[in-house]
């Protein structure tokens, strides 16, 4: 693992960024959400963000091309002021990675359009309050209900999602600009420990609807009219090369 940035002056509040160093991932909106938070003046009623707060960037590079592009995101960090709280953290260990998960305040998101964004699930089921792209697979499936700080006053979208939450219990935050982003990762940092807890955990709740045992279970209901008509040893012989039943000695 190499860390690169920050000012080694101790371990503060952090927000976490996993994913590869690749142009779609779009690191850049990030780095400019942050400095802009960090710039921003609020006014006395907002709760403040603790000074030692960081970003926490980790991800890999698939060769040169990925390297140059983290050189050039490590020279904006400087050219817009944060470089001193902003860390890279590259080619970690799958251990060190959980680390990094488990102890952040929220992890952040800003791929436009991605299918699923299984980074997104990851945050939540390690309990960071996600941040995450107003778009496809994190905006339609993943964390619903959302607070949008770019949405207008009554344009904050159906009360309820498909399952029934409530949209006044929201999991996350979505985003799409460096205004947004940089007004979620201010709320995310200026939470209570009670409101980021409350947040966490329904957040690894709603994570759970894509878990290894939610899968199992849906696949089953799904193929037991076809497997219905199966002979019983048939039938386990199916479920078993499919991975979801193993037999039994």
């Amino acid at each position: 693992e190499r860390v690169d940035g920050g000012d080694g002056s101790g371990e503060g509040p952090y927000l976490v960024s996993v994913g590869q160093f690749r142009p779609e991932k779009d690191h850049t909106l990030q780095l400019r959400a942050w400095a802009k938070m960090r710039a921003d003046e609020r006014d006395a009623d907002t709760p403040s963000v603790p000074s030692d707060a960081r970003l926490k960037i980790v991800g890999g590079c698939r060769g040169e091309a990925d390297k140059r592009r983290l050189d050039a995101l490590r020279a904006t960090a400087k050219d817009l002021g944060v470089n001193d709280s902003v860390e890279f953290h590259v080619d970690v260990p799958y251990a060190r990675l959980r680390e990094l998960l488990g102890g952040a305040a929220a992890g952040v998101h800003t791929m436009l359009d991605e299918h699923f964004g299984i980074c997104v699930v990851e945050y939540m089921a390690a309990g960071a309050v996600p941040i995450a792209h107003d778009s496809a697979g994190p905006a339609m499936d993943i964390v619903v209900p959302a607070v949008r700080p770019e949405a207008s006053e009554g344009d904050e979208g159906p009360p309820n999602d498909a399952s029934g939450d409530d949209v006044r219990l929201p999991v996350g935050f979505l985003a799409t600009t460096v205004d947004g982003y940089a007004d979620a990762m201010w709320a995310a940092l200026s939470m209570t420990e009670d409101e980021r807890v409350t947040m966490a955990t329904l957040a690894r709740a709603r994570a759970d609807v894509f878990s290894e045992r939610a899968f199992n279970g849906a696949f089953i209901d799904a193929m037991a009219p076809a497997l219905a008509s199966l002979a019983l040893d048939r039938r386990d012989a199916i479920l078993e090369a499919a991975g979801v039943r193993t037999r039994g000695p």
